[in-house]
């Protein structure tokens, strides 16, 4: 364990870069802050790269991370690296989790997040993937960071568990055909004539939701047609006088995903 006082030291510059996506994916690096989301990255066996600890926390409050990987500094220091409003004194530099795209071939239930923007709607929903039993994400298209500092915490810590992979649209579509013989494919959409609640889901099941402002675009859903998959509606029923036209796409996951496992 050591002590750094100055914000010019080399070790805080660079955590001070890595607040930057790009020099987080270049470095294979994520930020993880605080004792949940910390605990969490190691419960999920992630590889710890640098503790930084505030020099007023007691020692009980210091995650079990080898001493020569920590380092203690003022608090006001530590403050000025952090993203929460009211810091607990905690941040922590972790190697990213990657999955090999076999993953996806043995999962029973993949939820597809395509082109989502928002990472508090990622976050969510890999937070409800994960308590409802899903074994696989796959973010497809220009999608948010899975480790972006929002999506972490709305996730409570889930993306360091649940496998998350990435694709550009070609691929996810070609993974959408390949597999069309194999696992029943649903996807949410406002103009379907299903009811999600009627359907007979089984597994393996690809579920895909759309970006909430466009929702799935014609190649998506001419993918979905030749999957023979099925077009799921969530019926809606409007407050007069609001100008609301379809859910959150968390939301929209959420209640089909939760259907989906309840057969």
């Amino acid at each position: 364990m050591r002590s750094i006082t100055s914000p010019a030291n080399p070790s805080i510059k660079r955590i001070s870069q890595l607040r930057k996506p790009a020099r987080q994916r270049r470095e294979n690096l994520l930020l993880a802050e605080g004792t949940r989301e910390i605990t969490r990255a190691l419960a999920a066996s992630l590889n710890p790269e640098t503790l930084l600890v505030a020099d007023d926390l007691p020692p009980d409050a210091i995650p079990a991370i080898p001493d020569d990987r920590i380092i203690t500094l003022p608090r006001p220091l530590l403050a000025k690296l952090t993203y929460h409003d009211e810091p607990e004194g905690l941040l922590a530099t972790f190697e990213r989790p990657h999955w090999p795209e076999s993953t996806l071939k043995n999962a029973r239930r993949i939820l597809v997040a395509v082109a989502t923007a928002k990472p508090g709607n990622l976050g969510a929903m890999a937070r409800t993937a994960a308590a409802l039993g899903y074994d696989a994400i796959l973010a497809a298209g220009d999608t948010v960071d899975p480790f972006n500092p929002n999506a972490i915490r709305t996730s409570t810590g889930a993306v360091f568990a649940l496998p998350i992979l990435t694709m550009d649209v070609p691929a996810a579509l070609d993974f959408l055909r390949n597999t069309a013989t194999s696992r029943q494919t649903v996807a949410a959409e406002v103009q379907a004539a299903t009811d999600y609640r009627a359907i007979a889901y089984t597994t393996p099941l690809t579920l895909i939701i759309g970006p909430e402002d466009t929702g799935l675009t014609p190649p998506w859903l001419a993918a979905v047609d030749d999957a023979q998959g099925i077009r799921a509606l969530i019926p809606m029923n409007p407050l007069p006088g609001t100008s609301v036209d379809s859910l959150n796409a968390a939301t929209a996951a959420a209640l089909i995903m939760a259907e989906s496992t309840r057969t």
